[in-house]
């Protein structure tokens, strides 16, 4: 079953632009904490990047999941080396690449700067490990978080651990109705794991074992769209008024997570919070399937050559974002024009250079790097999907 699904790429920028936002916020916005209209609007609308990764890791579980499908009905079995081959030419040098810059540029620089960053630039040498071997998210659930610059390779930590072991499970699976299974157990498994862990934050938000329902109902997604013709042709024909009721619940949830904490922490709190991320994923492969199937939408954006060009390089713009960040921030302060007096144009002007030099060194890193990689994993299958 051959399909290309169009319109990926400018929902992934849009997953990346969360995040962004949500770390500039965090990161540059602190300069205009004396301002309580600020301070709501941040709260409740600006720091949820973490919907942003959990959105990658439903697009990954996805679209993953379809082209092993499609492997497995083609050619009656999953290639695992192949796979793996052409996962590491994907993933492995721009990660490298950053893990790089974290420990051996931004580290001296900011150590040897004199100044003091609004966010963590450094991350001790005994880490290293955990980075190599693609387990930073297992340290920064149970040690920590360091370096900001570092951090963000939690999420491509937890991408490479799925596709270690989904392809083998998959392949070792014979009938369809049991992969069905299978997704439900890892998604209920998640949930229990996160009620559990309810009272240790970087537990749920970092540890494999809770964020994996992002993945299985991205996964989910896929099942449906392979084996649900019905279901598919059900979505093509949502009429607006459902595909705007189910845009305005999704959304109405963002700020309404804010207000959970609120809660008493007993029993109710610790359900709805350990289905919170359940409730988010299905709104996100809905989005995937709605933009990729529904004939209805008000609008899709893969039909934007920005949003598509910049989707395109998402992975660059994640992995490159916060070092952008940190320059811009040096640079300012190099300049004499950081933002001790809260002045909010200099800290607009600070997002924009932010979002520049992120956007200059995917391009770069893309151009000269991630597309000599990406020749060679062509020459491995799957040449016009874009999986990033």
């Amino acid at each position: 079953m051959q399909k290309y699904f169009e319109n990926l790429d400018a929902l992934r920028f849009f997953a990346f632009l969360s995040v962004f936002i949500s770390h500039v916020a965090l990161f540059l916005g602190y300069a205009s904490s004396n301002s309580s209209y600020f301070e709501f609007v941040k709260k409740f609308f600006l720091v949820h990047g973490d919907l942003g990764v959990n959105f990658f890791f439903v697009l990954s579980g996805f679209l993953i999941t379809f082209l092993l499908f499609s492997e497995k009905q083609k050619s009656g079995h999953i290639s695992l080396p192949h796979f793996y081959l052409r996962r590491i030419l994907r993933i492995w040098p721009l990660y490298f690449l950053t893990l790089i810059l974290g420990f051996f540029v931004i580290y001296p620089i900011a150590t040897n700067s004199g100044i003091i960053f609004p966010f963590l630039t450094t991350e001790s040498y005994s880490s290293l490990p955990w980075y190599i071997f693609l387990g930073a998210n297992i340290k920064m659930a149970f040690l920590g978080a360091g370096s900001a610059v570092l951090a963000v390779l939690w999420s491509i930590s937890v991408e490479e651990q799925f596709y270690l072991l989904w392809p083998a499970v998959l392949s070792f699976i014979s009938k369809n109705k049991n992969i069905l299974k299978v997704i439900l157990f890892i998604v209920g498994i998640a949930f229990l794991y996160r009620f559990y862990h309810y009272d240790n934050y970087n537990i749920v938000k970092y540890s494999t074992f809770s964020v994996m329902s992002d993945l299985a109902i991205g996964a989910l997604g896929a099942y449906i769209t392979f084996f649900f013709s019905r279901v598919c042709k059900a979505i093509a024909n949502c009429p607006r008024y459902l595909i705007t009721l189910f845009y305005v619940l999704g959304f109405a949830l963002i700020p309404l997570r804010t207000l959970l904490p609120l809660m008493p922490h007993g029993f109710l709190y610790r359900c709805l919070y350990s289905l919170e991320p359940i409730l988010f994923s299905l709104f996100f492969i809905f989005i995937i399937l709605e933009q990729n199937m529904a004939i209805n939408s008000f609008l899709k954006f893969g039909r934007s050559k920005i949003l598509n060009y910049l989707g395109a390089r998402s992975y660059g713009l994640y992995c490159y974002h916060v070092i952008a960040v940190f320059f811009t921030f040096y640079l300012f302060h190099l300049l004499g024009v950081s933002n001790p007096n809260h002045n909010f144009a200099l800290y607009a002007v600070e997002i924009a250079v932010a979002f520049t030099l992120s956007v200059v060194f995917s391009a770069v890193s893309y151009r000269f790097l991630e597309k000599k990689f990406l020749a060679l994993k062509e020459k491995h299958g799957y040449k016009k999907y874009r999986i990033t």
